[in-house]
């Protein structure tokens, strides 16, 4: 059976929100809550949600966060054999948002994902197989990037994050198989401004000339443009209310991966990763509490979706 792996970062989001107008260098009453982040992981959950055999990879602290983590992913059906249990505090996102919701700071405790070695990852590659499909994101350092890409034996696809962290794949595009930029991101790599059909086009084929095999730049509510070495193409969709923006990029990558797996065309692919994102928008929660195969399904069949050729 065909598995997929993902190496990527597994956060402790903590989020303060204030009642009233934020005061400086004061304590603040409002509400706070914490629950499980980090791009790999929610990969990795909406994946094991639709029922796919997940091999999760990251480090995870050994305080309560931690250990609650662990056990939440272990349950929701991710293999956790190769996730590190480091004894420090685990990958912490800390924001303050303030009375209309918009961050006022944030602050961003990564340094556990050091613990991600060449040593690790050579453990899990004498376990994958070409059929598999690995994962990655750039929350993971340059180096061990750099080292992923350059000795897997397996296709990889990549999710850039951020502007900033999509830096550290510039240099190495050419070894990835599929690449899931959203707008701004492959404005930044590509140099090139998406502003109509023409540069739709121009930025796909930027990516493919690359080496990438598969291309899918996500333009918000313009849809999708999508291309390989067969096809090119735009899928615009109809407009949908969000409660939460936060994780649809991932739940789009795991949709997408999903068919894949399946062995479904391009198309295919996209049409069920954008309902995979569209479920996720429609929660409050970054991962879907509903995130099933039927519910996709009935996301794909409600949401018109139009197809639009690029030359």
């Amino acid at each position: 059976m065909k598995r997929v792996f993902v190496i990527g970062g597994a956060n402790i989001d903590i989020q303060g929100t204030s009642f009233s107008k934020l005061v400086a260098a004061d304590s603040n009453p409002g509400s706070i809550s914490y629950s499980f982040g980090g791009v790999g992981r929610n990969i990795a959950e909406n994946l094991a949600l639709l029922k796919n055999n997940v091999v999760f990879v990251s480090a995870i602290g050994n305080d309560l966060f931690g250990k609650d983590m662990y056990q939440y992913c272990s349950a929701v059906g991710m293999d956790m054999t190769y996730c590190v249990q480091a004894k420090q505090n685990s990958s912490t996102y800390l924001a303050v948002m303030d009375e209309q919701s918009d961050m006022a700071l944030a602050i961003n405790d990564m340094r556990i994902l050091e613990h991600l070695n060449d040593e690790l990852i050579d453990k899990v590659f004498g376990e994958l197989k070409g059929e598999d499909i690995l994962i990655i994101d750039t929350n993971l350092e340059e180096k061990t990037i750099n080292y992923i890409l350059s000795n897997c034996p397996c296709k990889v696809y990549m999710d850039p994050i951020s502007t900033v962290k999509a830096e550290k794949v510039r240099p190495l595009l050419g070894k990835i198989f599929m690449l899931k930029p959203n707008h701004l991101e492959a404005v930044e790599l590509s140099g090139i401004n998406l502003v109509d059909k023409e540069s739709y086009s121009q930025v796909l084929d930027f990516f493919l000339n690359k080496g990438i095999k598969e291309i899918v730049v996500s333009l918000g509510k313009d849809g999708i443009i999508a291309a390989n070495e067969d096809e090119k193409f735009w899928i615009k969709h109809e407009f949908v209310k969000m409660q939460n923006a936060t994780g649809a990029g991932d739940s789009f990558l795991a949709g997408y991966v999903h068919q894949a797996l399946k062995g479904e065309g391009m198309e295919k692919k996209v049409r069920f990763a954008i309902a995979s994102a569209i479920l996720n928008v429609q929660s409050k929660f970054t991962v879907s509490e509903l995130m099933n195969q039927v519910e996709v399904n009935r996301v794909l069949d409600e949401i018109e979706m139009e197809r639009i050729e690029l030359c």
